[in-house]
Parts: C-alpha cells; structure tokens; sequence
C-alpha cells in the first residue's frame, strides 16, 4: 500500500512536467531550419502577412488555398492553390502547380467556414501545419469526397490525413469529414507526431483519430522513434471503428496519447473502446479535463479500453475530467482496464468522475471487476468520484474519493461555452462530486464540504475560467473550459454574443482587482432598439435567481433584462428597469431578478436599453458579468405512486409530476418520450390523490373527481374509448370519489359513501360486476358497500371492509384472492377474508394486509418468496401468523413485498431480478423472507412499481431504487439499476418550486 501511494504522488508529479514539457513541443511545433517561425506561440493560428494570393513580394509565410468552397481538389494547375497542391508544396518546400511557395514554407491556410473536399489521403510526411489564418473565428472544413480513393494495399489511403516518416504536424481549427458512403479514419499517424488543436472530427466509419507506432510501420521505439498523438480543446464524435477504439486509438510500443481540454462522445465500436483505445507501452497517456460521454462498444469498455503492450510498465492518468453515460455489451461499461501478465501497469483518475457508466451484460458498470490482480493498479486521488458496484475491487483511496454514491448528479451533456464551445456533463445543483482537484484552489458554491482544505480563501489567481490560463496546453491564454467544473459565474462570463442592436460594443478592460466579465461596453446612444443577446447555458431546469454585476458610470443607462427560448420571442421581462448610472464609477449587483426555466438547454438573455438616469450623460452599458444562482428550495412531496415502468408523485401544492416510460402517454406531459428524471413543472392542479398501473396513470380531485391518462386499450381511462391519452383530460369520468386505484390495466374508485366502482380490462373478472366484459366508462351503479379502502393489483381487485375485513375478486391462478380456491371470482364475496386488518395491498399475483396490531400477512402467489414465510409454498387464505411486526405499510408488487416499520425503516423480501430488495444480494437471488436490518430509515411512505421501489422520505425528498430501464428511478441514470437505496435524495424536487 504505501509503495503504491507513493509512486502514484510521483505519477502526479509528472503528469505537470510532462504536460509542461507537450506545451513546449508544441511551441516548436513551427521551427525548421529557420525557414519559419512558430505561429502565435504555438497556438494553431497561422500568420499570413501578406495579400490572399499567397505572394507578397518574397515575404510569404503561409500557402493559401483559395479554391472556391466545395470544389474538389485535383491536384493539378487550373488557376487556383488546391489543398492537394498546398500539401505538395509545402512537402517540397518550393512552389508546385498553382500554389506559390517561394520561401520553402510549410504553413497551409484555410478560411474559415469553407469546405475542401479532396479524392485522395493528404499524406503529411514533413513538419506540415494546416489552419485558418491568424485572428480569424471559425473552422475550415476538409472533406473526403465520395469519389475518395482507397488502395486496398495501403492501409494510410483509407485515412483523410496520414502522418508518418517522423513529422510533426499540426492541424489546428478545422472540421475533418468523409462522405456516409466511404469507411475511412479521420486521421492516423503511423510514425512521427500529430496535433490537433480545435479540431471537430465527425462521421468516420473506420475510426476517428488512430495513432499507431507498430513494427510494420517502421516505428521503433527502442530506437529513440515513437508516435504522438495531442488532441487539444477538441471534439471527436460520431465516429464508429470495427476495430477497437471507435473514437480514439493509440496502439503499439511507444505509442503516447494526449488528451486535453476535449470531448470524446457518442462514438461506437464494434468490438472494444467505444470511446478510446490505449494500447501503447512504455509510456503514460494522458486524458486531462476532458469530457468522455455517450460513447458504445459491443465489446468492453465502453468509454475507454486500457490494454496497454505486455511486458511493459505503462500508465494512463486521468485528470479532472469526465467519464459517464458511455455503455459496453461486455464489462467495463466506462473504463475496462485489462492488466498485463507481465509487467506492471497503472490507472490514476485525479479528481475525476467515473460514474453513471453501463454494461448490459455485467454489474461491471463503470470499471471492469478483472483488473484487481498483482499487474494492475488503480488508483483514486484528489477526491475522484468512482462508483463501484457491491461487492466488486475498490480502487486505492489516496485521497478523499467518494466510491459509494451511484449518481454524481450530472446535468446533460450540452456546450456551456468557453474555448470551443465543447460539450460537457455540467454539475447539479445537489452533486456530490468534486468539479476541481484539491490543487485549483477556486472558489465554487457548489462545492461539497467533504472535500476539506478547499476554497478557504479566495485565490490570488483564477485558475480553469480564467481568460488569461493556458487551460488546455496550447500556450496560448484563451477562455479555456474544464471538463466538468461549474461555476455559474465564471460560466456566463464567456457568454457568446447572439444578437446586437444598432450599437457597436467592445472588449471591457475590467480595473484592477476586479473580475473579468462578459466583455462588452454596449455603447448605445440612444433608447431605440438598442439591445444586446447572449447564449445563456442552463445545465438543469428549475428556478433561479438572475444577477446582473455591472460596472456603473456617469455616462451608464437604463436596461431592461428579459429571456427566450427563441430570437423570435416571446420575451419574458425579469423584474423592471435597471438603472446604471453612478458616480464617482464603480461596480453594482442589479438583482436577483427571478426566472423559471422548464428544460435545461440554451436560453437568450437580452438586455434592452430603455432610457436614462437624468444625471446621465449618456446610455451606455458596461457589463461584468450575469449571475444565475439555483433555487435550493425543496419542493415537498406528498406522496409517491410506482407503475410498470414510471413513477409519479403528488406534489404539496396539487400538482403531479411523473418520470420514467411514457410509452402510452403515462406521464402525462404529452412528450411520448421516456424521462429519466422528474419534470420541472407539474401535470395537473388541484389534484389530492394519484394512482399508477401498468401503463396508466389516474389523480382524483381535490372536488372528488377523477381523471385518467395513458394507456387505454383497455378502457381503462374511462373516457368511453379505447384510444391512448398523453394529456390529462379537461373532464372528470366519474364524480363524489374519495379514493383511486389503478391495477394492470384496470381502475377502481372508493366512493364517498364507501361503494366501489370499476372500469377497463375485466379478462379475469376484475370489474367485479359479475362478467368477464371490459368496461370503458365507470358503473353507474356499486359493486360493493361498505367499503374503507380498495387496492387494484394485476387482474384482481380487493377491499378493506369498515369490519376489518378483506374481499377480493378477479384472477385467482395463485389463490391471491384468500379464499382457500384458486377460481376466479367475477364478484365480490359474500364474506371477509381474515379480520382485524387495517390496510390491504394487491401485487400482480399475490395480496398482503396489515393487521391493526402492525404485522404483514400475505398469501397468493410465492414462487420468488414474496409471501415471506421463509419458503416458496403458495397459500391460499390469509395465514394466521405475521411475518413481521412493527409495521405501518405494506407494498405488494410484482413478485415481491415492502414494508415501512414503525421506526420509519424499510424492508423487503421476495424477487431481486434488479436489486429491488435493496439489500445488496447477488442479482436474481430470492429472499424468502422479511430482512432483519432496514435497508433503509427516515421513511415517510412506500411505492413500488413492478421492478422499482421509491420512498418518500420525512424530509420531504425522493429515493429509488430497483430497475432503471426507462427511467423510473428518476435519478437520470437510465438503464443503471440501483442494487441499494440512495445515499442521496433524487436532485428534480429542488428550486423547480413557485
């Protein structure tokens, strides 16, 4: 243990130097026999000193591509400096065809929005940088046509771009695509070196950037060769392999990657590393604030496969970046690291999150189980985020890691902003998990107080955010972006400019000792459609409180702030006119302006010129920065109601909010898509009850009324049809009820003079009106009085008498009616079922009660154990002994029961096909009877669905547990199913309050 901690330090060590030691290399990147200097301190701009032609009288430092955009290169003379032509004379040094090269240099450029398509690999076998020209905004395009040629004979003729024979080349600023109809890599590197600095590689079927450094290719590293491959401030989606590495691959002996300041998503493999490949050796790969998310490998490893050369003594360290949401057929659904049989080679996560990963096949979500042998270290340091399943290998804790919690409460992946305006997996208002290493000494409120030493005292220097930090190793100072840190401030400092009125802006120079904002003076003359419109980013729906930090002025206006979702409006006033003005100059908070956002996503904010102060001298605006603070006000929860496959839960305030499979339209909202977390914003209002079946869902008024939505094949709904509703309907189908139940695919209500009426499926005689017929509106009339509460389960019905006594009607394959027969009943009995209950619960096949006394007594169907009488005999009839006493709820669901003591603890007992026991046994192990420890206290209620269970605590939050596959648990980690209860209350119930 302690050689192992000490070596990774020494790991962490390097990991500066070595990155020290690329931002060099890079800034060398452009030296060659002095025949041309680095462009812009290595920063992939080129300089071009003279006119567009490419000739300046002797003095040229760039060739210039000017052929129109979209025409194909031919290689040949016709006018006009192709990219094929630039590549060629840039290799030779000297002018070829129609590309003008007098002073031998190897600088290509591109404009910036063109496109460049080109029939043929661009084989870079020198010192070679391709890029747009200094201070311009944008990207190039390079294209392979479909006319694109392949030798089968020469594997570099199936990549865009091939590097070789020793060159260090630089691709900076532009787009990499192929036409659909080819198979290609984007662009690989055989020997030599390859940087791509804002580079977008996209669409490629053989993978999108492969470095290799293999014997066949003449790469030998023992020799002093080796390949490098640096992908800085970068994205690399959309790209697929039928090899390993769908994204990224690096393989061979002395093979050395390099990621920083990137995203690597939504790639896919066909066999391993649906996101990144590292096969290399002797050497560390670096992955630094970077963002690996969506990607997918039938295979292993979907995020990232660690294979690295045997015998060999190899690391990768992952530093301050992101790994989730990526999925594998096999183990290691975000990194599978498969250790050498000789050698000895190494997995260090710094202050990262690898969390909310996936295998279909295997509990090996995140990091593949096999990787805990004498060959294999990995390590957590600087209080990483690394969800282990139970019972698998735990990394090394060197500090402050957080290994227990399933759901680091990641909002979805969406461009916040900063250098490149990547994607990234911003942070929740209620995560857990760290957003900086313990060393970025960086203030951030969201930071979680188990992190100790951190954001004390406010930094002398901004670190990720700041405009002036080389974030991303490209030795420039830019608006870099970390890969996951979020900090709403520094986040809407680097607001893009959408839209302007007739005012011209600039950058602000900020007065010392201040912080740098958004970078405008508005110099607006007058009140008249004068505006300015940023891109605002909100990584999660809800309300929040809106700052405007301004510098004030003499010469400052009036502004009036509103938001959009669209240029076109409708524009949303927040709070009234704000006022600028102030002298002696200085800085002001304008605010808290409240807003509601329904959906996370891009959102305008526009600040509009409305006049001015009459000591004003003038009607500009000088903006700092725009603030948004997250409501943490929690929205309590007054009950919870479990379906099939999605959840609902009563809100405090009247309204209903479902998550999970909405197939059928269940949840209500119209949408038709499953939601893996709950809504924003209620369904419904004025709503004192809900009830879920299978795939519908029902509320009963507070006026006593109810109301239907979901699946109706059944009639279920009892709107008189049999068609699907995905809305609340604007009428009650049925009036005077106080209470709702809703089974398979039929629904019971309790009458205010305690009568019972049914309606829909009525296979089994569920209705209880003594036919087998399905019914599509309510029974006019009851089929049974004197009734205290009902409970509607798979295909029967029961009743809690006001006697205390149980009568129920329906299916009756598995005795679950507790009439001693196993015949359906189309009517309700004549007499009580057992006596003195004071709560009855319907499952799919079996039934439980609660005595007055608290104990559970089940019977129906146990062949998963969810009767609880410690084997699997059915019974037939209520029993006569409890199986657990101290209890104040019973749920009977699908195959298998919960219930909440006294103390307010739950356990439960029968199936466990995906952890809805929740205690941690082995998956699809039946327990047969109640736990004697509480998975779980601080419970206010129970609900279970079929597979899932949720509880609604006392505080007034949501935890589930169980099955996941559409989203029912509402913890936004579809299809990861909880083996546990939570640690942590569901994030959706928090600031999405009035």
């Amino acid at each position: 243990m302690t050689a192992t901690r000490g070596r990774a330090t020494l790991v962490a060590g390097l990991a500066a130097g070595l990155l020290a030691g690329l931002v060099l290399t890079a800034g060398l990147a452009g030296c060659g026999g002095g025949t041309h200097a680095a462009p812009d301190g290595g920063d992939g701009h080129i300089d071009v000193d003279g006119g567009g032609d490419g000739t300046d009288g002797g003095s040229t430092t760039a060739i210039v591509v000017d052929t129109p955009s979209g025409t194909t290169a031919t290689g040949t003379a016709d006018g006009h400096c192709d990219l094929l032509e630039a590549v060629l004379s840039a290799t030779l040094s000297q002018t070829a065809g129609d590309c003008q090269n007098p002073n031998g240099v190897a600088r290509i450029v591109l404009q910036p929005g063109s496109t460049y398509p080109v029939p043929k690999t661009l084989r870079l076998s020198n010192q070679i940088e391709i890029g747009i020209a200094d201070g311009a905004a944008g990207r190039a395009t390079i294209a392979a046509a479909p006319s694109f040629a392949v030798d089968p004979g020469d594997p570099s003729s199936s990549c865009l771009v091939s590097v070789k024979d020793g060159a260090p080349v630089s691709l900076s600023d532009v787009a990499l695509i192929q036409d659909p109809g080819l198979t290609l890599s984007g662009a690989c590197v055989t020997r030599g070196s390859l940087d791509v600095r804002r580079v977008h590689v996209t669409g490629f079927k053989a993978g999108g950037l492969v470095s290799t450094c293999l014997p066949s290719s003449g790469c030998d590293h023992a020799s002093g060769g080796g390949t490098t491959l640096r992908v800085l401030g970068s994205l690399v989606d959309g790209n697929r392999s039928a090899g390993a590495g769908g994204g990224v691959s690096s393989e061979g002996v002395g093979a050395t990657l390099f990621v920083g300041h990137s995203a690597i998503v939504n790639n896919a493999s066909d066999t391993d590393g649906g996101g990144l490949f590292l096969a290399g050796g002797w050497n560390t790969d670096y992955i630094e604030n970077s963002t690996i998310s969506g990607n997918s490998a039938t295979g292993v490893g979907g995020g990232m496969l660690v294979r690295f050369a045997d015998m060999t003594n190899t690391y990768v360290n992952i530093q301050t970046s992101t790994i989730t949401n990526n999925t594998a057929t096999g183990t290691g659904g975000g990194i599978e690291f498969e250790t050498p049989q000789v050698g000895v080679h190494d997995v260090s996560v710094f202050g990262s999150i690898v969390a909310g990963n996936y295998s279909t096949s295997t509990l090996d979500w995140n990091i593949n189980d096999s990787w805990n042998n004498e060959h294999g270290l990995f390590n957590c340091v600087n209080g990483s985020f690394i969800h282990v399943a139970p019972g698998s290998p735990r990394p090394t804790d060197m500090g402050g890691c957080k290994l227990d919690v399933r759901n680091p409460f990641l909002g979805p992946l969406t461009t916040l902003g900063g250098e490149g305006d990547l994607p990234l997996h911003p942070l929740l208002a209620s995560s857990p998990a760290v957003d900086a290493t313990v060393g970025d000494r960086t203030r951030d409120d969201q930071r979680d107080d188990w992190i100790d030493g951190v954001d004390q005292t406010m930094p002398p220097a901004y670190a990720l955010f700041d405009p002036l930090v080389d974030g991303d190793g490209d030795g420039t100072a830019v608006r870099d972006l970390g890969a996951y840190e979020r900090n709403d401030r520094w986040q809407t400092e680097l607001l893009a400019v959408r839209a302007q009125g007739p005012a011209s802006y600039a950058i602000v120079t900020i007065p010392g000792g201040y912080d740098r904002g958004a970078g405008t003076i508005y110099a607006a003359a007058s009140a008249s459609n004068e505006f300015v419109t940023y891109a605002l980013p909100i990584g999660e729906a809800g309300h929040y409180d809106v700052t405007v930090r301004a510098r004030t002025d003499a010469d400052a206006g009036k502004f009036q702030v509103a938001i959009a979702d669209d240029p076109a409006g409708p524009w949303t006033a927040l709070g009234g006119e704000q006022d600028g003005y102030a002298s002696p100059a200085g800085f002001a908070s304008l605010g808290p302006l409240p807003a509601f956002f329904a959906a996370p996503g891009e959102r305008l904010i526009r600040l509009s010129v409305t006049g001015k102060n009459a000591a004003s001298s003038g009607y500009r605006m000088y903006l700092d920065y725009i603030e948004l603070a997250r409501s943490t006000a929690a929205c309590p929860v007054a009950d919870l109601a479990g379906g099939g496959g999605h959840t609902c839960a009563l809100m405090a305030t009247g309204g209903v909010r479902c998550w999970g499979r909405d197939d059928s339209g269940q949840l209500g909202d119209g949408g038709g898509a499953d939601r893996p977390s709950p809504p924003a914003v209620d369904v419904g209002s004025g709503i004192a009850a809900v009830a879920t079946g299978a795939t519908h869902t029902c509320v009963l008024s507070t006026a006593g009324g109810v109301r239907c939505w979901g699946h109706n094949g059944n009639g279920q709904l009892g709107d008189g049809s049999t068609v699907d509703r995905s809305t609340p309907p604007a009428a009650d189908v049925l009036t005077g009820v106080k209470a709702v139940a809703a089974g398979g695919s039929h629904t019971c209500a309790l009458m205010t003079t305690g009568g019972v009426r049914c309606w829909g499926a009525n296979g089994s005689g569920q209705l209880g009106d003594g036919s087998t017929v399905d019914r599509s509106t309510p029974p006019a009339a009851d089929v049974l009085t004197g009734v205290k509460a009902i409970a509607a389960g798979g295909s029967h019905t029961c009743a809690l008498m006001t006697t205390g006594g149980v009568r129920c009607w329906g299916a009756n394959g598995s005795g679950q009616l507790g009439d001693g027969s196993t015949t359906d009943r189309p009517a309700p009995p004549a007499a009580d079922a057992g006596a003195d209950f004071a709560a009855v619960s319907a499952g799919d096949t079996h039934t439980c009660a609660l005595t007055t006394a608290g104990g559970v007594r089940c019977w129906g169907h146990n062949g998963d154990g969810e009767l609880g009488i410690g084997s699997y005999d059915i019974v037939l009839a209520p029993p006569g002994t409890d199986v657990l006493s101290g209890v104040k709820q019973v749920v009977a669901s699908n195959l298998f029961t919960c219930a909440l003591t006294t103390t307010g603890g739950v356990r439960c007992w029968g199936y466990n096909s995906h952890g809805e026991i929740g205690d941690d046994t082995v998956l699809a192990v039946d327990r047969l009877s109640p736990q004697t420890m509480d998975i779980l206290s601080g419970v206010a209620s129970l609900s279970a669905g079929f597979l899932h269970v949720c509880a609604r605590m006392t505080s007034g939050g949501v935890r589930c547990w169980g099955a996941n596959d559409t989203g029912q648990l509402g913890d936004g980690l579809r299809p990861i199913y909880a083996l546990t209860p939570p640690t942590m209350d569901m994030p959706g119930f928090t600031g999405t309050c009035e």
